[in-house]
């Protein structure tokens, strides 16, 4: 799970005014909405968060979860997931409520969860690729030109490395 990129256009409000707003990304949202009818219905969203305190939204089809405190910056309004999206990093425990409402399973959130940990094991496979000993301090990958059928069986693209400067092959 990414923390560094722009929330809004990523994770949409279910609810509301700028509900499912994904399609507008794209160049013809109209045709959009047509040709993937099923990923823009509005109308049949249901299970938001419940929130403690917050007054109940007439377009929010809501979920049985016990109240979420609402998460609120100093002074200002307290956020709502439902209307708002993942509008910031702060309602990332809304979204995984969201989640977990949807019925997402737990081996979905095993996934979710482990997703830095299963980041930092492919760059140390790929140190080792590149012939680093892990075990050293300060070790400088030896940068080389494999042979990408052998190294990927023939399912990868075309090598990146191809004709690369301070490249050499093994």
């Amino acid at each position: 799970m990414a923390t560094d990129y722009i929330f809004i256009p990523s994770v949409a409000p279910r609810f509301g005014r700028y509900a499912c707003w994904g399609f507008n990304l794209v160049h013809n949202p109209d045709e959009e909405r047509t040709n993937n009818s099923d990923l823009y219905q509005i109308s049949k969203q249901g299970s938001g968060v419940v929130y403690e305190g917050l007054d109940l939204k007439k377009e929010v089809c809501y979920g049985h979860n016990l109240p979420l405190k609402p998460h609120q910056m100093g002074t200002r309004r307290p956020f709502d997931f439902n209307v708002e999206g993942l509008a910031h990093y702060g309602l990332i425990p809304d979204m995984l409520q969201d989640l977990k409402n949807l019925d997402m399973t737990s081996e979905d959130f095993e996934a979710l969860f482990s997703s830095a940990e299963d980041y930092l094991q492919m760059w140390e496979k790929t140190w080792q690729v590149a012939g680093c000993d892990l075990s050293k301090a300060g070790c400088q990958p030896v940068l080389t030109q494999l042979d990408c059928d052998k190294a990927c069986n023939g399912l990868c693209p075309e090598s990146p490395n191809a004709g690369a400067p301070n490249v050499r092959n093994r």
